[in-house]
């Protein structure tokens, strides 16, 4: 091969390098937004349900800044199971949280990340009608705490990615009417979420 093949075939290269990471910026960088379907745990003590289990989904989206740094919030709903109360007739949370996030690239399409920040959890419960438990039939807690979270990120088409995520949001809830015990919340969080790169 003599240099002036060599030459073009650097060129190319060159070339073709240029477009992937001109590409790969600007599906990396600047506003997403996206939905999630997930699995929930709570422990929550000191109220009438303690530990339980159910489905959760939610909204995220945010701004990078860079391919590996952003800025993402949330807002995820979810009830919790209270098939074993003879109280609770529901029950159920919501969190809103604000995370710098950090991602790393494993290649073109595929990319893991972590991210901490901070959450703001209320939850409430729902009391069948002459509960002893309550003054009236809805008591809510609400509080701010911390939300931290790991995932994996996929792209499975221009801008359109997937990700698994798991999440844990930790807080002291305070009781909204001031009658009844704080109660301290953790929730963990396993969800299946779709999003579109802009």
């Amino acid at each position: 091969m003599n240099c002036k093949n060599i030459g073009f075939t650097a060129l190319l290269l060159a070339t073709s390098v240029s477009s992937l990471a001109q590409e790969q910026t600007l599906v990396d960088t600047g506003w997403y937004i996206g939905g999630a379907i997930g699995h929930q745990s709570s422990e929550l003590k000191d109220s009438a349900t303690s530990k339980s289990t159910d489905a959760s989904f939610g909204v995220f989206g945010g701004y990078n800044f860079q391919p590996w740094f952003g800025l993402e919030g949330s807002f995820y709903l979810g009830e919790t199971d209270v098939d074993g109360s003879s109280s609770l007739r529901s029950a159920g949370f919501g969190v809103l949280s604000i995370t710098p996030k950090f991602t790393l690239a494993i290649n073109d399409a595929a990319a893991l990340y972590v991210k901490a920040g901070l959450a703001s959890i209320g939850y409430s419960e729902e009391y069948r009608s002459g509960s002893r438990y309550s003054r009236s039939n809805t008591e809510s807690w609400s509080g701010a705490g911390t939300s931290l979270g790991i995932g994996a990120e996929y792209r499975i088409h221009n801008g359109v990615k997937i990700r698994l995520s798991y999440d844990q949001f930790r807080a002291t809830l305070e009781d909204v009417d001031d009658y009844y015990a704080d109660i301290d919340a953790e929730l963990f969080q396993t969800s299946f979420g779709v999003y579109y790169q802009f």
